[in-house]
């Protein structure tokens, strides 16, 4: 049993120093290196926050500028509308003034 504490023990430390070994051999991360991915990261970040509010504000202007067209569809119908009423009121008082000619010579 104590040959295979040992042998045990044995291997625990061998792992354990080549896990050591293993964690200092990894690359150490340089700090310049380090703020320019930061840097990086920000100005990513910024720009998509850019992005998202340039798309935001385009979405507003294309809602400003469909409900305008509505309204000028709408006041351009009232106004065709009143177009219509006019016309056919013009065109009632035409035959009126038709018809009271008419009377007038038949009475003649």
């Amino acid at each position: 049993m104590n040959a295979d504490d040992r042998e045990r023990r044995r291997e625990a430390r061998r792992r354990r120093r080549q896990l050591e070994a293993e964690a200092s051999a990894a690359p150490t991360v340089d700090p310049d290196e380090e703020r320019r991915l930061a840097r990086e990261k920000r100005r990513r970040e910024r720009e998509a926050a850019n992005a998202a509010a340039e798309e935001e504000s385009r979405k507003m202007q294309e809602e400003l500028e469909a409900r305008r067209m509505r309204r000028r569809r709408m006041r351009d119908d009232t106004e065709d509308n009143q177009d219509d009423s006019d016309r056919q009121l013009s065109q009632r008082k035409q035959e009126e003034e038709a018809k009271r000619k008419e009377e007038e010579e038949e009475a003649k």
